[in-house]
Formats: C-alpha cells, structure tokens, sequence
C-alpha cells in the first residue's frame, strides 16, 4: 500500500523519482525500490515524505483514508455532531443544520474564490462568539453584577470590540480584492 501511495502522492506533484531521491538524500534507485516494494524507508525518511506532502504518516502507509490528522478529526466531529442530532428536537435541530449550513456556504463561498483571506477574521468572530458563550457557563461570570449596567456594558462592549475588529477585516480584504 505504501508504494501505491507514495507513486500517486509524486506523480501528483509531477516529480520524477530523480527528484524524489534528491529531496530525500538517497540514490534514484534507492528510492525506485521504495515504490517498487523492494524496500521500505526507515522512520526518518518516512517522516520527510509526509512532511514533504503535508500528509500522516498512517495515510503514507494506508492506515487511514484521511491525508491528514486535522481531516480525521474534523470527520470524528462531524459524526459526533450527526449523532446527537439524531437524538434532538426537529425545531432545535434544523436551528443546528441551517447555522453549519450557513458557515459552510460561507466557507465554500471563499474557496470557490480561492481567496481565504477573511476565514481569519470569521473564525476569529466565531471564537469569540464560543468565548463569550463559555464565559457565561463559568463561575467567575457569576461575579459580573448583572443589574450594574457599567458592568454588562464593558462584557459587551469587549466581545463587540472584537468582533466588529473581525469584520472591519473582511471589509478591508473586500475592498483590497477589488482594488487589486
């Protein structure tokens, strides 16, 4: 299996084997015999092919069908998110499927573009979002006054701050792509 594998990951790149063997340090032939099964490289070099093709090591040696350790994990999440869909109320669960809808069209919509540049800035809405709504599950947040109105206001006015921040980017990186 890793031969099959390491064959597509090159040819992929359009390398030549020459090319592999000099990224490597070992002889054309040395490395032939990697995708030839004749041989098997040891953890070292096996360690600079993944780095080299951004992949796990378990993909290189057809472990798993995940390139990386991050897709893995995001197909673990989104079978744990499945799951307990399955088991929610359907009016709390199509709130659920149209919020990962929206994100995901809004994702795609920047891939499409090949232009990534504001998935920085709406993470960073999301993980303040995920911050405030942590905040408030926590002890310390019982410490905040809620009828003090100084005290709501400055929580409200931190988490605004930098969420409006998050989206003053996306509207600079708009008006750079168009000016670009």
């Amino acid at each position: 299996m890793f031969a099959q594998v390491l064959k597509i990951l090159r040819k992929n790149k359009n390398l030549t084997q020459s090319d592999m063997a000099n990224m490597l340090g070992i002889t054309r032939q040395g490395y032939a015999k990697y995708e030839n099964e004749e041989s098997q490289p040891d953890f070292n070099t096996l360690k600079k092919i993944a780095d080299y093709f951004d992949v796990s090591i378990d993909y290189l040696l057809g472990r798993t069908a995940f390139k990386t350790n991050d897709e893995e994990i995001f197909m673990e999440d989104i079978s744990e998110i499945f799951e307990k869909l399955s088991t929610m109320k359907k009016k709390d669960r199509k709130t659920i499927v149209n919020t990962i809808d929206a994100l995901y069209l809004l994702i795609n919509r920047q891939l499409n573009k090949q232009d990534t540049s504001n998935l920085k800035a709406i993470h960073d809405i999301i993980y303040d979002l995920m911050h405030f709504d942590n905040l408030t599950k926590k002890d310390e947040f019982k410490l905040v006054n809620l009828s003090n109105t100084i005290d709501l206001i400055d929580l409200s006015r931190t988490y605004k701050e930098s969420i409006n921040s998050s989206m003053d980017q996306i509207i600079k990186n708009k008006f750079q792509n168009r000016s670009s």
